[in-house]
């Protein structure tokens, strides 16, 4: 070299070949480091897979140069994540890492050089070995976050994946050891925030708040709360008693409207319903429900049915009660059948939640959607799965079909016999009274509306007046079954709310018969009413007593024979006919004379009769009692049978 700067040009020529084929048969570190640095970039650009024991037999022939190799590389690599970086970084640590002594791993001049500067492309693709054997060398807290800094500076080449593999194989293994001066890395840490981001840089979001609180005791979630994943949000409010802390609630979603909102909201309920499903007060429940909505609603219509399923039948259950009919409005106005049937089998599954008013308010929102949908809603398409009009209802109206009324329902052009199982009590007693339906002619039709004993007063008291009123006009015309199959079958599940007023409707000249078919039908229904809720049957059949006493007397009394009295009025001839039939006698009127004798007979035969029976007997003989009793007084016995009169 020294030769050239004293040469003439004209005759340096050979001195110049000779340097030159020198250096190639003795290249400088420089230039091989160059070479080699060439090779990596060259190799891993082609992504073509070596083995680790190649890449380890190249690195330990090039050990003189390779941290210059490395630097140069690095200065080069390609700025994306490779597999094919994977296996010479494993190598890498065959060869460097794992021959480190102590003084080097606690040296923070050392572990940012090889780290950050020599090994940083590769980090982008650590192996799970890599990782796990990372974890082990025994770094300072101060030399493992510069570790944690190199990575985190390799993250966005990163997937899913890998980001996780680096907290669970290297992070975690590291600050869980008990075997150093300071597990955990807690002794210099501030503050929650400090640590975290110290301590996991880009990669916090992979852990829970449990592994969180179990590395550092102190840590505080709330406030870290803007550094959470939407998974640890998540956690942080299942294990934290929020009660009505709806101003922490908004502090949730201040932090998942950062980035992508609408993945974020997803994320955070998926992992609020990973296990069971949360309860929150209503004014809680309320404003997370507002939030979600304002987020994720106007995205509802677009998304796939699948899709729709996930939200309404798992993530938003904890919330669902909070779902306002105008939110449903907004969402169903202008969504197929299909997606429409998904949203009210999930709406359905949290009815027990959901306050009777809302309730009455979702089911007017879910019949405006299917009037406005009339010309569809019964196409094939919609109508899947569906094989019978009762299926129609519970498919298109869920549990919230117990607050349309039978006549809205009738708009769908519904068949009755099918509608009878799914039609709630007040339903079925519009059913009965709908003068079009002639429900009241069809007995099996009649029979099938009929439940047990229905145990909801308001609804029970509005089927019984309802079908009173209706019968009262056919009551003219019943027949003894009539009132047989009404009484004793048809209104048992709704008698208990019989009032006496409610049988004034009956007609006074009904025959022995049918009275006694109704009186059977409220005897019975007191065997199977508990007895603080009978007492309105009790009253009304007294009532019916009273109002019918001759023919609760003269129900099973034969009275023909009487007949035989027109021309017979001798005393024995009274007195062979008993008071009760007597007094049953449809149109024979007794004289003063018989009816003294005949009160004087039976009164000496000392035979016990009611006192309805006396009254009715007296009532119809009014017109010559007081002369009877008159004849009777004086011609009486003296004995002192008291307890007959």
């Amino acid at each position: 070299m020294e030769s050239l700067k004293i040469l003439p040009p004209q005759i340096s020529m050979d001195v110049r070949s000779s340097l030159e084929s020198l250096q190639e048969a003795f290249p400088d570190k420089t230039t091989l480091s160059r070479k080699l640095g060439h090779a990596l970039k060259c190799s891993l650009e082609s992504n073509r897979m070596y083995v680790v024991e190649v890449w380890q037999l190249l690195f330990q022939k090039a050990s003189p140069v390779l941290r210059q190799a490395l630097a140069s590389f690095s200065a080069t690599a390609p700025t994306a994540m490779s597999a094919a970086y994977s296996n010479p970084l494993d190598a890498l640590r065959e060869v460097v890492a794992k021959n480190l002594t102590q003084a080097q791993l606690k040296s923070e001049d050392f572990v940012r050089s090889w780290f950050q500067m020599d090994l940083g492309p590769f980090l982008a693709s650590p192996s799970t070995n890599f990782l796990f054997c990372l974890g082990t060398y025994n770094f300072s807290c101060q030399t493992y976050q510069i570790v944690i800094g190199a990575f985190s500076n390799q993250s966005p080449l990163m997937d899913n994946d890998r980001k996780r593999a680096v907290f669970t194989h290297f992070i975690q293994p590291f600050l869980s050891r008990k075997d150093l001066p300071d597990p955990g890395c807690v002794s210099s840490a501030n503050s929650s925030q400090l640590w975290l981001q110290a301590n996991f840089g880009n990669f916090s979001q992979f852990a829970s708040v449990e592994d969180l609180q179990a590395l550092y005791p102190n840590f505080s979630s709330a406030e870290v709360l803007s550094k959470l994943s939407p998974s640890q949000v998540a956690e942080f409010l299942l294990s934290t008693d929020i009660s009505n802390d709806t101003r922490l609630v908004d502090r949730v979603f201040e932090r998942l409207q950062v980035g992508n909102a609408v993945e974020n909201v997803d994320a955070f309920f998926t992992k609020l319903t990973e296990k069971e499903v949360p309860e929150f007060q209503v004014d809680v429940r309320d404003r997370i429900m507002n939030r979600t909505y304002i987020i994720v609603g106007p995205s509802f219509p677009e998304f796939p049915e699948k899709d729709l399923f996930d939200w309404f039948h798992v993530k938003l259950v904890p919330v669902l009660p909070s779902f306002t009919p105008q939110m449903l409005q907004d969402v169903i106005t202008n969504i197929n059948c299909t997606k429409y049937h998904v949203i009210v089998s999930g709406m359905g599954k949290v009815v027990s939640a959901v306050a009777q008013e809302r309730q009455e308010e979702i089911a007017a929102v879910l019949l405006q959607y299917l009037k406005n949908s009339a010309d569809v809603i019964n196409r094939p398409a919609c109508r899947v799965n569906i094989q019978t009009d009762s299926q129609w209802v519970e498919t298109n109206l869920g549990p919230f079909s117990q607050y349309a009324t039978y006549f809205e329902l009738k708009f769908f052009n519904l068949s009755q016999g099918a509608l009878v199982s799914v039609l709630s009590p007040k339903q079925k007693a519009e059913l009965l009274t709908d003068p079009g339906s002639n429900a009241l002619e069809d007995a099996t039709l009649v029979k099938e509306t009929n439940t047990t004993y229905i145990q909801n007063v308001a609804v029970r008291e509005t089927i019984l007046n309802l079908t009173l009123s209706s019968l009262a006009l056919k009551f003219d015309d019943f027949e003894v079954q009539d009132y047989q199959l009404w009484f004793q079958v048809y209104l048992i599940p709704v008698i208990a709310s019989i009032q006496p007023d409610s049988l004034r409707v009956i007609p006074g000249n009904i025959s022995c018969e049918a009275y006694g078919a109704i009186v059977t039908g409220l005897m019975e229904s007191l065997k199977i009413l508990p007895p603080q809720i009978s007492m309105d049957v009790r009253s009304s059949l007294e009532s019916l007593q009273e109002a019918f006493p001759e023919k609760l007397i003269c129900s099973e009394v034969d009275s023909s024979q009487l007949q035989a009295l027109e021309d017979d009025n001798s005393t024995e001839a009274v007195c062979n006919f008993t008071i009760t039939e007597h007094a049953c006698a449809p149109t024979r009127r007794l004289s003063a004379e018989n009816l003294a004798t005949l009160l004087k007979c039976s009164l000496e035969s000392n035979r016990m009769y009611v006192v309805e029976v006396w009254q009715l007997l007296f009532q119809k003989a009014s017109p010559v009692l007081r002369q009877a009793l008159a004849s009777f007084s004086a011609t009486v016995y003296p004995a002192p049978s008291f307890q007959k009169y």
